[in-house]
């Protein structure tokens, strides 16, 4: 049985090559999925993180109901130019 610098021995490592390969579902064929709840936010170089954010904020309930379901009498209210608008910027 071999020993690598750091000490671990072969018999160490090999399970973790494995549990690995059943985490990344090595030699499975994987369908792709797309669409609504499916689809996450395109990168735009450094913005991986607000994305994130965002996807796990729009994915709570009490989030949808005030925001997404309210949308037309959010957009009824909203002013005309929402640049100049303080609570638009919020």
């Amino acid at each position: 049985m071999s020993q690598t610098e750091n000490g671990l021995r072969d018999n160490d490592i090999k399970p973790r090559v494995s549990e690995w390969e059943v985490i990344q579902e090595s030699g499975t064929k994987l369908k792709p999925m797309y669409g609504p709840g499916y689809t996450g936010l395109k990168n735009l170089g450094n913005s991986c993180y607000l994305s994130s954010v965002m996807q796990a904020i729009f994915s709570i309930p009490e989030f949808q109901r005030a925001y997404v379901g309210n949308l037309p009498r959010i957009f009824d209210y909203s002013p005309l130019d929402p640049t100049q608008d303080f609570n638009t910027q919020m």
